[in-house]
């Protein structure tokens, strides 16, 4: 399973490879809550951000891409917080076989993905276009 990060157009692209082990299980999230516990961090001002500062991969920017290999469906505990707004891409290629032809396919098919973040878009049918 890889998930890959562009940033900002100029930056080159970020990558991550690896298994559940590499991103913050929900064990290690619950390690990045008590430690906020612990500093004694005020609700009021805690927020993504400052939570996000608390993981294991702080300072690393959120992946836009998981690509998952195997055919399986699930993520594995793989970035659980980093991948909320990640497209996946889900091949049946097994990970010792992926090569860059299927790293191609992956970013072509998400190059062709309307991002929205999270928001959701009005369908035709709630906008009454027929």
């Amino acid at each position: 399973m890889g998930a890959l990060s562009p940033g900002r157009r100029d930056e080159h692209c970020h990558k991550a490879f690896g298994d559940s082990r590499a991103g913050p299980t929900p064990r290690q999230i619950v390690e990045a809550a008590r430690r906020l516990l612990v500093e004694g961090v005020p609700p009021d001002e805690l927020d993504e951000a400052r939570f996000a500062s608390y993981l294991y991969t702080a300072g690393q920017p959120d992946p836009d891409l998981l690509i998952r290999t195997s055919g399986e469906m699930r993520v594995s505990n793989f970035l659980l917080w980093q991948i909320a707004y990640a497209e996946i891409w889900v091949t049946e290629t097994l990970w010792p076989d992926f090569r860059r032809l299927h790293l191609l396919e992956a970013v072509l098919a998400y190059q062709k993905r309307d991002r929205r973040y999270g928001g959701i878009k009005p369908s035709p049918v709630a906008l009454g276009v027929k």
